[in-house]
């Protein structure tokens, strides 16, 4: 249960206690319809009177603390949204099931647009493998907010019949994020590193070549 939650539920609670107490007064004062309400719980009443000003003011300070922590929260997303716009990286938000949800620029540029009438964006398990749409679906299952999994050479469609090599790291958002589970995932382009591990292993190749002929 959230604190937000937790809050509205302590605030019924003492709603309640308030009316019982306030019940009961008059009900003694109606057991002795002879007396007015000041001679019969003249003290009650007033010990009431004071317990409601002082919920009054708790519920003031209370709403107080809301209003800061709702204006923190919105300057929290606010500096969020700014940095995942901002990011070298290409980043997206994608639901449990892979589809995506928000995406900066540079996710924008490797993936390319949004087919405008489709429901469920689906561009990043479109540019994967087989094997590589199977192994995100395994993390997008099991992570967790706040706790992250990285997959290493995953296989991104890019251009006609190119790929290229990333890093996937994914890391599961809390679950205040919205009302379903959320995962970002930053992609991390390996593909130089890939294409001079190509370039060395052919050199090696070479030179084992080269020596068989001496």
């Amino acid at each position: 249960m959230s604190p937000s939650s937790d809050l509205l539920l302590d605030k019924t609670e003492r709603i309640d206690q308030l009316k019982r107490r306030a019940e009961a007064v008059l009900a003694q004062a109606g057991h002795n319809p002879e007396l007015p309400l000041d001679a019969v719980s003249g003290l009650q009443a007033v010990k009431l009177l004071e317990e409601l000003r002082i919920y009054q003011v708790e519920l003031e300070l209370q709403n107080e603390e809301l209003t800061a922590a709702q204006l923190d929260a919105e300057i929290a997303r606010k500096r969020y949204e700014y940095l995942f716009t901002q990011l070298p990286l290409a980043a997206l938000v994608v639901d449990a099931n892979g589809a995506i949800d928000n995406c900066n620029f540079g996710a924008q540029a490797l993936l390319g647009p949004a087919k405008q009438f489709d429901r469920t964006d689906n561009r990043l398990l479109s540019k994967l493998s087989r094997d590589d749409r199977t192994r995100v679906h395994v993390v997008l299952r099991d992570v967790t907010p706040g706790h992250a999994e990285v997959l290493q050479g995953i296989e991104l469609t890019v251009g006609e019949a190119k790929t290229a090599s990333f890093d996937a790291h994914l890391i599961g958002l809390s679950i205040d994020y919205k009302l379903d589970r959320r995962i970002l995932v930053l992609l991390v382009d390996r593909s130089a590193e890939a294409a001079r591990r190509e370039d060395q292993q052919f050199y090696s190749q070479l030179l084992n070549s080269s020596d068989a002929f001496i």
